[in-house]
């Protein structure tokens, strides 16, 4: 599927729309992968920038909640290899995702 038509169902809330939910609460509803790099998205301002978590390199002392750029996003790649979305991804809060969980994302 299209990245930019499975973001648009998403449905995702707003930028600060959510920013009075505690970070647990919060709804994960997308989920990005590269190797062993996550970006978990919260809200989008429905053009570029994303609100969520994020793990590079599965580095857990240096994930942390912040926003990211879709555009930046489909610019990596090494070969053939790029972001992708996760298909399969249900709506999750983010105290329920384990990677978030492991790496100190819920307080």
């Amino acid at each position: 599927m299209d990245i930019q038509l499975a973001i648009s169902k998403a449905k995702l809330p707003d930028l600060y729309a959510t920013e009075d939910v505690p970070t647990e609460e919060k709804l994960i509803c997308l989920h990005f992968v590269f190797g062993n790099c996550h970006w978990f998205a919260a809200e989008y301002d429905n053009e570029d920038t994303f609100f969520g978590y994020a793990i590079l390199n599965g580095d857990f002392s240096n994930a942390e909640w912040g926003y990211f750029s879709l555009q930046e996003l489909l610019e990596i790649s090494i070969g053939n290899f790029t972001v992708q979305l996760d298909t399969s991804w249900q709506m999750t809060p983010a105290k329920d995702i384990e990677l978030i969980k492991l790496s100190g994302g819920i307080f």
